[in-house]
Protein backbone atom coordinates (compact mmCIF):
# COMPACT_ATOMS: atom_id res chain seq x y z
CA UNK A 1 0.00 0.00 0.00
CA UNK A 2 1.24 3.45 -0.63
CA UNK A 3 2.78 4.72 2.46
CA UNK A 4 3.96 8.42 4.11
CA UNK A 5 6.72 10.50 5.10
CA UNK A 6 7.30 11.06 8.55
CA UNK A 7 9.38 13.31 10.76
CA UNK A 8 9.51 12.69 14.81
CA UNK A 9 11.52 15.18 17.10
CA UNK A 10 12.54 12.77 20.85
CA UNK A 11 13.29 16.22 23.31
CA UNK A 12 13.99 14.53 26.85
CA UNK A 13 15.12 16.45 29.46
CA UNK A 14 18.58 18.19 29.60
CA UNK A 15 20.73 14.82 29.79
CA UNK A 16 24.23 13.98 28.00
CA UNK A 17 23.23 10.25 27.64
CA UNK A 18 19.71 10.60 26.44
CA UNK A 19 20.18 13.79 24.37
CA UNK A 20 17.92 15.17 21.42
CA UNK A 21 17.37 13.52 18.07
CA UNK A 22 14.78 13.74 15.21
CA UNK A 23 13.87 10.70 13.39
CA UNK A 24 13.21 11.23 9.50
CA UNK A 25 12.31 9.07 6.23
CA UNK A 26 9.13 7.18 4.85
CA UNK A 27 7.26 4.45 6.50
CA UNK A 28 6.60 1.90 4.00
CA UNK A 29 3.50 -0.15 4.31
CA UNK A 30 2.08 -3.66 3.63
CA UNK A 31 -0.94 -5.19 3.91
CA UNK A 32 -1.03 -9.15 4.15
CA UNK A 33 -4.03 -11.67 4.44
CA UNK A 34 -3.25 -14.85 6.13
CA UNK A 35 -5.48 -17.95 5.47
CA UNK A 36 -8.43 -15.30 4.04
CA UNK A 37 -9.04 -14.38 7.96
CA UNK A 38 -5.98 -12.42 9.72
CA UNK A 39 -5.21 -9.44 8.13
CA UNK A 40 -1.34 -7.87 8.85
CA UNK A 41 -0.73 -4.46 8.39
CA UNK A 42 3.15 -3.68 8.45
CA UNK A 43 4.66 0.06 9.03
CA UNK A 44 7.47 -0.06 8.01
CA UNK A 45 10.19 2.68 8.98
CA UNK A 46 13.43 2.19 7.22
CA UNK A 47 16.18 4.74 8.88
CA UNK A 48 19.24 3.77 6.36
CA UNK A 49 19.12 6.25 3.63
CA UNK A 50 20.74 9.84 2.64
CA UNK A 51 17.51 11.28 3.74
CA UNK A 52 16.04 8.41 6.39
CA UNK A 53 18.04 8.35 9.13
CA UNK A 54 18.43 9.59 13.16
CA UNK A 55 19.97 13.46 13.26
CA UNK A 56 20.93 16.16 16.25
CA UNK A 57 19.65 19.03 16.80
CA UNK A 58 22.28 20.52 14.35
CA UNK A 59 21.10 17.97 11.41
CA UNK A 60 24.09 15.91 11.74
CA UNK A 61 23.65 12.10 11.52
CA UNK A 62 23.91 10.66 14.91
CA UNK A 63 23.40 7.41 16.13
CA UNK A 64 19.78 6.16 17.85
CA UNK A 65 20.02 5.12 21.49
CA UNK A 66 18.03 2.19 23.61
CA UNK A 67 15.75 4.66 24.55
CA UNK A 68 15.09 6.41 21.19
CA UNK A 69 13.66 3.87 19.73
CA UNK A 70 11.45 3.20 22.96
CA UNK A 71 10.39 6.73 22.64
CA UNK A 72 9.28 6.14 19.04
CA UNK A 73 7.61 2.72 19.55
CA UNK A 74 5.57 4.41 22.43
CA UNK A 75 3.26 5.98 20.03
CA UNK A 76 2.17 2.38 18.58
CA UNK A 77 2.46 0.05 21.98
CA UNK A 78 3.32 2.44 24.71
CA UNK A 79 6.20 2.48 27.33
CA UNK A 80 6.40 1.94 30.38
CA UNK A 81 7.35 5.16 32.45
CA UNK A 82 7.53 7.39 35.34
CA UNK A 83 6.87 10.96 34.66
CA UNK A 84 7.88 11.81 38.01
CA UNK A 85 8.93 10.74 41.76
CA UNK A 86 8.87 12.16 44.85
CA UNK A 87 11.80 11.73 47.61
CA UNK A 88 11.34 13.46 51.02
CA UNK A 89 9.01 15.77 49.36
CA UNK A 90 11.09 16.59 46.51
CA UNK A 91 9.73 15.61 43.09
CA UNK A 92 11.66 14.64 40.59
CA UNK A 93 10.68 14.62 36.98
CA UNK A 94 11.60 11.92 34.99
CA UNK A 95 14.08 12.30 32.09
CA UNK A 96 12.43 10.15 30.11
CA UNK A 97 9.83 12.50 27.63
CA UNK A 98 7.30 10.37 25.83
CA UNK A 99 5.40 13.61 24.68
CA UNK A 100 5.67 13.14 21.10
CA UNK A 101 5.05 15.11 18.36
CA UNK A 102 4.79 13.12 15.15
CA UNK A 103 4.48 14.36 11.77
CA UNK A 104 2.76 12.67 9.09
CA UNK A 105 3.60 14.10 5.24
CA UNK A 106 1.79 12.57 1.91
CA UNK A 107 -0.34 10.06 3.77
CA UNK A 108 -3.01 9.49 0.45
CA UNK A 109 -5.64 8.22 2.71
CA UNK A 110 -8.68 10.70 4.65
CA UNK A 111 -10.04 10.13 7.49
CA UNK A 112 -12.90 8.29 6.38
CA UNK A 113 -10.44 5.92 4.26
CA UNK A 114 -10.73 6.90 0.99
CA UNK A 115 -7.69 7.03 -0.99
CA UNK A 116 -6.75 10.59 -2.66
CA UNK A 117 -5.82 10.60 -5.99
CA UNK A 118 -4.28 13.89 -5.47
CA UNK A 119 -3.27 16.58 -2.33
CA UNK A 120 -1.98 14.18 0.52
CA UNK A 121 -2.88 15.36 3.39
CA UNK A 122 -0.57 15.95 6.20
CA UNK A 123 -1.30 15.14 10.46
CA UNK A 124 0.35 16.24 13.07
CA UNK A 125 0.32 13.69 16.29
CA UNK A 126 0.59 15.13 19.48
CA UNK A 127 0.79 14.05 23.17
CA UNK A 128 1.32 11.11 24.98
CA UNK A 129 -0.41 7.25 24.38
CA UNK A 130 -0.76 5.52 21.22
CA UNK A 131 -1.27 8.04 18.63
CA UNK A 132 -0.39 6.30 15.72
CA UNK A 133 -3.87 4.70 15.82
CA UNK A 134 -5.05 7.93 14.26
CA UNK A 135 -2.63 7.00 11.11
CA UNK A 136 -3.90 3.21 11.92
CA UNK A 137 -7.42 4.18 11.28
CA UNK A 138 -7.07 5.39 7.94
CA UNK A 139 -5.69 2.36 6.40
CA UNK A 140 -7.99 0.10 8.00
CA UNK A 141 -10.96 1.70 6.87
CA UNK A 142 -9.68 1.71 3.19
CA UNK A 143 -9.34 -2.00 3.66
CA UNK A 144 -12.72 -2.53 5.36
CA UNK A 145 -14.55 0.11 2.35
CA UNK A 146 -12.63 -1.44 -0.53
CA UNK A 147 -11.67 -5.07 0.17
CA UNK A 148 -13.35 -7.92 0.87
CA UNK A 149 -13.95 -11.50 -0.12
CA UNK A 150 -14.91 -12.55 -3.30
CA UNK A 151 -18.35 -13.70 -2.86
CA UNK A 152 -22.28 -12.93 -4.11
CA UNK A 153 -23.54 -11.03 -0.94
CA UNK A 154 -27.22 -10.94 -1.11
CA UNK A 155 -29.32 -7.47 -0.85
CA UNK A 156 -30.02 -8.19 2.66
CA UNK A 157 -26.26 -9.00 3.54
CA UNK A 158 -25.34 -5.13 2.05
CA UNK A 159 -27.86 -3.45 4.27
CA UNK A 160 -27.05 -6.06 7.43
CA UNK A 161 -23.39 -4.93 6.69
CA UNK A 162 -23.80 -0.88 5.93
CA UNK A 163 -26.15 -1.03 9.21
CA UNK A 164 -23.34 -2.74 11.04
CA UNK A 165 -20.80 -0.28 9.98
CA UNK A 166 -22.95 3.00 10.71
CA UNK A 167 -23.64 1.55 14.58
CA UNK A 168 -20.48 0.54 14.88
CA UNK A 169 -17.82 2.96 14.26
CA UNK A 170 -14.26 1.75 13.45
CA UNK A 171 -11.54 0.89 16.46
CA UNK A 172 -8.21 -0.76 16.72
CA UNK A 173 -8.58 -0.98 20.35
CA UNK A 174 -8.92 -4.58 20.08
CA UNK A 175 -6.27 -5.05 17.47
CA UNK A 176 -3.05 -6.94 18.12
CA UNK A 177 -0.30 -4.95 17.99
CA UNK A 178 3.38 -5.93 17.96
CA UNK A 179 6.90 -4.45 17.09
CA UNK A 180 9.48 -5.78 15.07
CA UNK A 181 13.24 -3.77 15.66
CA UNK A 182 15.59 -4.67 13.03
CA UNK A 183 19.51 -3.50 13.40
CA UNK A 184 21.55 -4.71 11.24
CA UNK A 185 25.53 -4.26 10.87
CA UNK A 186 24.83 -0.87 12.37
CA UNK A 187 25.54 -1.39 15.86
CA UNK A 188 27.52 0.41 17.31
CA UNK A 189 29.69 0.43 21.22
CA UNK A 190 30.50 3.72 22.20
CA UNK A 191 33.96 3.50 24.87
CA UNK A 192 35.46 6.37 26.47
CA UNK A 193 39.20 5.73 24.93
CA UNK A 194 39.54 8.17 22.47
CA UNK A 195 41.85 5.69 20.24
CA UNK A 196 38.67 3.30 20.09
CA UNK A 197 35.60 5.15 19.94
CA UNK A 198 33.89 2.53 19.15
CA UNK A 199 34.39 -1.43 20.83
CA UNK A 200 32.79 -2.58 17.36
CA UNK A 201 34.56 -0.96 14.79
CA UNK A 202 35.49 -2.84 11.87
CA UNK A 203 39.45 -1.80 12.59
CA UNK A 204 38.97 -3.26 16.20
CA UNK A 205 39.54 -6.75 14.46
CA UNK A 206 36.38 -7.96 16.85
CA UNK A 207 34.77 -10.54 14.95
CA UNK A 208 30.91 -10.67 14.30
CA UNK A 209 29.91 -13.64 16.79
CA UNK A 210 32.51 -11.69 19.51
CA UNK A 211 29.70 -8.63 19.04
CA UNK A 212 26.76 -11.05 19.30
CA UNK A 213 28.35 -12.34 22.56
CA UNK A 214 29.39 -9.36 24.21
CA UNK A 215 25.94 -8.01 22.92
CA UNK A 216 24.07 -10.79 25.05
CA UNK A 217 26.02 -11.35 27.83
CA UNK A 218 27.16 -7.60 29.09
CA UNK A 219 24.02 -5.83 28.21
CA UNK A 220 21.21 -7.66 29.24
CA UNK A 221 19.67 -4.87 31.21
CA UNK A 222 19.18 -2.50 27.90
CA UNK A 223 18.20 -5.53 26.27
CA UNK A 224 14.99 -6.35 29.01
CA UNK A 225 14.16 -2.49 28.41
CA UNK A 226 14.11 -3.04 24.67
CA UNK A 227 11.59 -6.05 24.78
CA UNK A 228 9.50 -4.47 27.75
CA UNK A 229 9.72 -0.95 26.38
CA UNK A 230 10.87 -0.05 30.33
CA UNK A 231 14.10 3.07 29.65
CA UNK A 232 16.77 3.25 31.16
CA UNK A 233 15.55 5.75 33.69
CA UNK A 234 14.63 2.58 35.80
CA UNK A 235 18.63 1.74 36.68
CA UNK A 236 17.44 -1.11 38.71
CA UNK A 237 16.22 -3.71 35.41
CA UNK A 238 18.03 -6.96 36.70
CA UNK A 239 20.09 -8.82 34.70
CA UNK A 240 19.24 -12.09 36.30
CA UNK A 241 15.45 -11.59 34.77
CA UNK A 242 17.01 -12.06 30.93
CA UNK A 243 16.11 -15.67 30.45
CA UNK A 244 12.93 -15.03 31.32
CA UNK A 245 11.98 -11.38 29.68
CA UNK A 246 14.16 -12.48 26.23
CA UNK A 247 14.54 -15.62 26.65
CA UNK A 248 16.94 -17.90 24.15
CA UNK A 249 18.42 -17.06 20.81
CA UNK A 250 15.76 -17.99 18.20
CA UNK A 251 18.24 -18.01 15.03
CA UNK A 252 20.91 -20.45 14.77
CA UNK A 253 23.60 -18.59 13.00
CA UNK A 254 26.02 -17.39 15.95
CA UNK A 255 25.87 -13.77 14.43
CA UNK A 256 23.01 -12.65 14.59
CA UNK A 257 20.88 -12.15 17.82
CA UNK A 258 16.82 -12.76 17.33
CA UNK A 259 15.07 -12.34 20.82
CA UNK A 260 11.08 -12.41 20.72
CA UNK A 261 8.63 -11.86 23.21
CA UNK A 262 4.67 -11.06 23.71
CA UNK A 263 4.68 -7.73 22.24
CA UNK A 264 8.41 -6.79 20.94
CA UNK A 265 10.82 -8.84 18.98
CA UNK A 266 14.45 -7.10 18.21
CA UNK A 267 16.78 -8.66 15.72
CA UNK A 268 20.53 -7.87 15.36
CA UNK A 269 22.47 -8.91 12.75
CA UNK A 270 25.91 -8.73 11.76
CA UNK A 271 26.48 -10.65 8.41
CA UNK A 272 26.45 -7.08 6.52
CA UNK A 273 29.61 -6.35 8.18
CA UNK A 274 31.77 -9.42 7.44
CA UNK A 275 34.97 -8.38 5.88
CA UNK A 276 34.96 -8.64 1.89
CA UNK A 277 36.38 -12.36 0.79
CA UNK A 278 37.56 -12.19 -2.87
CA UNK A 279 36.75 -16.17 -2.38
CA UNK A 280 33.14 -15.67 -0.47
CA UNK A 281 30.37 -17.25 -2.49
CA UNK A 282 28.24 -14.19 -1.80
CA UNK A 283 28.81 -10.28 -1.60
CA UNK A 284 26.85 -9.85 1.75
CA UNK A 285 26.93 -6.20 1.20
CA UNK A 286 25.14 -6.22 -1.77
CA UNK A 287 22.99 -8.64 -0.97
CA UNK A 288 21.82 -6.68 2.58
CA UNK A 289 21.11 -3.54 0.40
CA UNK A 290 18.92 -5.27 -2.37
CA UNK A 291 16.65 -7.06 0.19
CA UNK A 292 16.37 -3.27 1.75
CA UNK A 293 15.19 -1.64 -0.89
CA UNK A 294 12.67 -5.00 -2.02
CA UNK A 295 11.30 -5.49 1.06
CA UNK A 296 12.23 -2.42 3.46
CA UNK A 297 13.63 -4.84 6.24
CA UNK A 298 16.95 -6.79 6.40
CA UNK A 299 15.13 -10.23 7.61
CA UNK A 300 12.05 -10.93 5.61
CA UNK A 301 12.35 -14.69 6.32
CA UNK A 302 11.74 -14.13 9.71
CA UNK A 303 9.44 -11.40 9.36
CA UNK A 304 7.40 -13.54 7.60
CA UNK A 305 7.56 -16.49 10.23
CA UNK A 306 6.78 -13.99 13.01
CA UNK A 307 3.67 -12.53 11.42
CA UNK A 308 2.39 -16.65 10.69
CA UNK A 309 3.12 -17.15 14.56
CA UNK A 310 1.55 -13.89 15.14
CA UNK A 311 -1.52 -14.77 13.31
CA UNK A 312 -1.97 -18.15 14.72
CA UNK A 313 -1.85 -16.77 18.31
CA UNK A 314 -4.26 -13.54 17.38
CA UNK A 315 -6.79 -16.81 15.71
CA UNK A 316 -6.53 -18.30 19.04
CA UNK A 317 -7.17 -15.45 21.52
CA UNK A 318 -10.52 -14.21 19.10
CA UNK A 319 -11.91 -18.05 19.59
CA UNK A 320 -11.53 -17.81 23.45
CA UNK A 321 -13.14 -14.30 23.03
CA UNK A 322 -16.35 -15.92 20.86
CA UNK A 323 -16.43 -18.77 23.80
CA UNK A 324 -16.55 -16.10 26.54
CA UNK A 325 -19.39 -14.65 24.59
CA UNK A 326 -20.83 -17.45 23.61
CA UNK A 327 -21.15 -18.28 28.12
CA UNK A 328 -22.37 -15.47 28.64
CA UNK A 329 -25.65 -15.59 26.19
CA UNK A 330 -26.30 -19.06 27.27
CA UNK A 331 -28.82 -18.14 29.62
CA UNK A 332 -31.27 -16.84 27.57
CA UNK A 333 -30.65 -19.16 24.22
CA UNK A 334 -31.95 -22.43 23.31
CA UNK A 335 -29.24 -25.41 24.26
CA UNK A 336 -29.34 -27.00 21.09
CA UNK A 337 -28.48 -24.44 19.28
CA UNK A 338 -25.56 -23.30 21.52
CA UNK A 339 -24.49 -26.91 21.13
CA UNK A 340 -24.74 -26.27 17.69
CA UNK A 341 -22.94 -23.04 17.54
CA UNK A 342 -20.13 -24.22 19.90
CA UNK A 343 -20.05 -27.20 17.22
CA UNK A 344 -19.46 -25.13 14.23
CA UNK A 345 -16.68 -23.03 16.17
CA UNK A 346 -14.95 -25.63 17.24
CA UNK A 347 -14.65 -26.99 13.39
CA UNK A 348 -13.59 -23.88 12.50
CA UNK A 349 -11.17 -23.33 14.62
CA UNK A 350 -10.12 -26.31 13.94
CA UNK A 351 -9.59 -25.78 10.17
CA UNK A 352 -7.56 -22.82 11.20
CA UNK A 353 -5.41 -24.15 13.15
CA UNK A 354 -4.43 -26.87 11.00
CA UNK A 355 -3.83 -24.14 8.03
CA UNK A 356 -2.16 -22.18 10.13
CA UNK A 357 0.48 -24.65 10.74
CA UNK A 358 2.71 -24.24 8.14
CA UNK A 359 6.32 -25.99 8.86
CA UNK A 360 5.65 -28.59 5.96
CA UNK A 361 5.81 -25.64 3.58
CA UNK A 362 8.79 -24.29 4.98
CA UNK A 363 11.55 -24.30 2.57
CA UNK A 364 14.70 -24.54 4.61
CA UNK A 365 15.18 -26.64 8.03
CA UNK A 366 16.35 -23.47 9.56
CA UNK A 367 13.39 -21.63 8.91
CA UNK A 368 11.81 -24.79 10.71
CA UNK A 369 13.99 -24.27 13.97
CA UNK A 370 12.83 -20.45 14.14
CA UNK A 371 9.16 -20.96 13.62
CA UNK A 372 9.60 -23.71 16.99
CA UNK A 373 11.49 -21.44 18.60
CA UNK A 374 9.36 -18.30 18.54
CA UNK A 375 6.38 -20.35 18.59
CA UNK A 376 7.68 -21.80 22.41
CA UNK A 377 8.90 -18.29 23.32
CA UNK A 378 4.81 -16.48 22.38
CA UNK A 379 3.96 -19.72 24.55
CA UNK A 380 1.40 -20.14 21.93
CA UNK A 381 1.23 -24.51 22.38
CA UNK A 382 0.08 -23.36 26.17
CA UNK A 383 -2.55 -20.96 24.26
CA UNK A 384 -3.92 -23.67 22.19
CA UNK A 385 -4.07 -26.57 25.29
CA UNK A 386 -5.42 -23.37 27.01
CA UNK A 387 -8.50 -22.93 24.76
CA UNK A 388 -8.80 -26.71 23.97
CA UNK A 389 -9.40 -27.04 28.07
CA UNK A 390 -11.91 -24.07 27.83
CA UNK A 391 -13.52 -25.69 24.74
CA UNK A 392 -14.32 -28.63 26.71
CA UNK A 393 -15.74 -26.93 29.46
CA UNK A 394 -17.92 -24.98 27.31
CA UNK A 395 -19.21 -28.35 25.97
CA UNK A 396 -19.83 -30.33 28.91
CA UNK A 397 -21.53 -26.93 30.38
CA UNK A 398 -23.96 -26.59 27.56
CA UNK A 399 -24.79 -30.61 27.93
CA UNK A 400 -25.35 -29.86 31.13
CA UNK A 401 -27.66 -27.45 30.51
CA UNK A 402 -28.97 -29.38 27.64
CA UNK A 403 -30.15 -32.19 30.37
CA UNK A 404 -30.75 -29.68 32.95
CA UNK A 405 -33.97 -28.06 30.65
CA UNK A 406 -34.90 -31.67 29.35
CA UNK A 407 -35.37 -32.61 33.06
CA UNK A 408 -36.60 -29.47 33.47
CA UNK A 409 -39.40 -30.14 30.68
CA UNK A 410 -40.08 -33.43 32.12
CA UNK A 411 -41.86 -31.59 35.25
CA UNK A 412 -43.66 -28.77 33.38
CA UNK A 413 -45.49 -32.05 31.27
CA UNK A 414 -46.55 -33.71 34.78
CA UNK A 415 -47.93 -30.57 35.74
CA UNK A 416 -49.52 -30.48 32.90
CA UNK A 417 -51.02 -33.82 33.10
CA UNK A 418 -51.89 -33.31 36.27
CA UNK A 419 -53.69 -29.74 35.41
CA UNK A 420 -55.74 -32.17 32.76
CA UNK A 421 -56.57 -34.55 35.23
CA UNK A 422 -58.21 -31.67 37.83
CA UNK A 423 -59.96 -30.15 34.34
CA UNK A 424 -61.28 -33.76 33.88
CA UNK A 425 -62.62 -34.41 37.07
CA UNK A 426 -64.26 -30.93 36.97
CA UNK A 427 -65.74 -32.03 33.69
CA UNK A 428 -67.17 -35.35 35.63
CA UNK A 429 -68.55 -33.13 37.95
CA UNK A 430 -70.24 -30.79 35.96
CA UNK A 431 -71.08 -32.55 32.86
CA UNK A 432 -75.14 -33.84 32.82
CA UNK A 433 -74.48 -37.67 33.45
CA UNK A 434 -76.49 -40.08 32.10
CA UNK A 435 -75.87 -43.49 35.09
CA UNK A 436 -78.79 -45.30 36.18
CA UNK A 437 -78.12 -44.87 39.56
CA UNK A 438 -78.81 -40.94 39.40
CA UNK A 439 -82.17 -41.89 37.49
CA UNK A 440 -83.33 -43.81 40.60
CA UNK A 441 -85.47 -40.56 42.25
CA UNK A 442 -86.90 -39.92 38.40
CA UNK A 443 -87.64 -43.83 37.34
CA UNK A 444 -87.60 -45.80 40.84
CA UNK A 445 -89.79 -48.52 39.37
CA UNK A 446 -87.11 -49.55 37.11
CA UNK A 447 -84.55 -50.63 39.86
CA UNK A 448 -87.69 -52.28 41.64
CA UNK A 449 -88.22 -49.61 43.98
CA UNK A 450 -91.89 -48.90 44.62
CA UNK A 451 -91.10 -46.75 47.89
CA UNK A 452 -90.35 -43.36 47.12
CA UNK A 453 -88.94 -42.69 50.72
CA UNK A 454 -86.61 -45.37 50.05
CA UNK A 455 -85.30 -43.84 46.53
CA UNK A 456 -84.94 -41.03 48.30
CA UNK A 457 -82.41 -42.13 50.64
CA UNK A 458 -80.47 -44.22 48.18
CA UNK A 459 -80.44 -40.97 46.05
CA UNK A 460 -79.18 -38.90 48.87
CA UNK A 461 -76.15 -41.78 49.75
CA UNK A 462 -75.09 -41.68 45.96
CA UNK A 463 -74.68 -37.81 45.10
CA UNK A 464 -73.09 -37.73 49.01
CA UNK A 465 -70.68 -40.56 47.84
CA UNK A 466 -69.53 -39.06 44.25
CA UNK A 467 -68.62 -35.48 45.67
CA UNK A 468 -66.59 -37.00 48.51
CA UNK A 469 -65.12 -38.77 45.52
CA UNK A 470 -64.94 -35.64 43.11
CA UNK A 471 -63.86 -33.07 46.74
CA UNK A 472 -61.32 -35.88 47.26
CA UNK A 473 -59.76 -36.10 43.92
CA UNK A 474 -59.42 -31.92 43.18
CA UNK A 475 -57.43 -31.95 47.00
CA UNK A 476 -55.27 -34.51 45.60
CA UNK A 477 -54.47 -32.84 42.06
CA UNK A 478 -54.11 -28.97 43.98
CA UNK A 479 -51.51 -31.21 45.95
CA UNK A 480 -49.42 -32.36 43.45
CA UNK A 481 -49.79 -28.93 41.56
CA UNK A 482 -48.05 -27.08 44.41
CA UNK A 483 -45.15 -29.54 45.11
CA UNK A 484 -44.39 -29.61 41.78
CA UNK A 485 -44.28 -25.95 40.77
CA UNK A 486 -42.66 -25.54 43.71
CA UNK A 487 -39.76 -27.69 42.64
CA UNK A 488 -39.82 -26.44 39.04
CA UNK A 489 -39.49 -22.77 40.12
CA UNK A 490 -36.54 -23.99 43.16
CA UNK A 491 -34.35 -25.28 40.11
Amino acid sequence: MRGFDFTMSIIPESSDKFPPVMLKGHAFVHADLFFAHTMSLTYRFRFDGADAGVYDMMQKRCPALTDHIINFLSTYLNAEHWSESENEGVTTESKINTETELHIDKIWFDKDGNYLTKDPESMIIKGEGRGFDNVALRYKEFIYRNCRYKFHAGIIDKISHKWYSMTHPMTVENDSHYAMVDIWEDVQHPTKDSEIPDLFAENTGISEKAIIDHIRNWHKPELIGMMTLYPNEWVYRDANDYDEVCGEDIAIDNDDLVLAGSNVSMVIGTYGRREDDEDAMTDWVKHLKGMRKVYQVSWQEYLLILQIVLAKKHVVGLAKEKLVALSMTARGSKSLELIRQNAEMGMRLTRMIIQLDLLKYSKFASHKVMFDRTTRRLNLDHDTTELKDIMDMADNGLRNLSDYKSVRSDYILTAVLAVLSIVSALGLMFQKLEMPFIKLKEEPKLFGIFNVNEAVTIDIVMNAVTASIILAVLIIGAWITLKLFNIIFRR
